[in-house]
């Protein structure tokens, strides 16, 4: 099936479609390593004090800005967490309303040189939020770790002039 990861500012969430709970929730920040582990990350690296370490997060106002850590991010999700091949499952992922054309592009081309996903389907998350719901028409009210914001949708699609941080 299709692999989901929903990319927050405080966890990353990431599991099957269809499936009822996602099978990794880790958190977003991570430690910065030595030369043999260049990051460490998951909920018991960043609960072990290191020397020389600095906790670091690949997003800045919920878009990807260290393309490095993402990826570092995404391997030990594939690998730890879902333990599966990138290449055999379909891709959905969810994203910020404001996201920017050039971080949709990068993202797009990560997945598909980087990861080799079959398929990769990148979507707002407030449109998400209104799906989950049942409607296909909604104000998103998005309280995260960070932010809060009211997100109009309307028939599936966000009204970009209508949003409010």
């Amino acid at each position: 099936g299709a692999v989901c990861f929903d990319i927050g500012s405080h966890t990353v969430r990431a599991g099957f479609a269809g499936e009822d709970a996602p099978k990794a929730n880790i958190p977003t920040h991570m430690l910065t390593g030595d030369e043999s582990t260049k990051y460490h990350i998951g909920t018991n690296a960043l609960s072990f004090p290191r020397d020389k370490s600095e906790v670091v997060m690949p997003l800045k106002d919920g878009m990807i800005d260290n393309w490095e850590q993402c990826e570092a991010m995404l391997d030990y999700v594939y690998t730890k967490c879902l333990s599966v091949d990138s290449a055999e499952h379909p891709v959905m992922m969810s994203e910020v309303a404001w996201n920017r054309p050039a971080i949709r592009h990068k993202t797009c081309e990560m997945m598909f040189e980087k990861y080799n996903v079959p398929a990769f389907y990148l979507c707002k998350n407030a449109v998400l939020a209104a799906f989950a719901s049942g409607r296909s028409t909604a104000l998103v009210l998005d309280t995260g770790s960070v932010q809060t914001t009211a997100i109009p949708v309307h028939d599936g699609y966000v009204l970009q002039h209508g949003q409010c941080f």
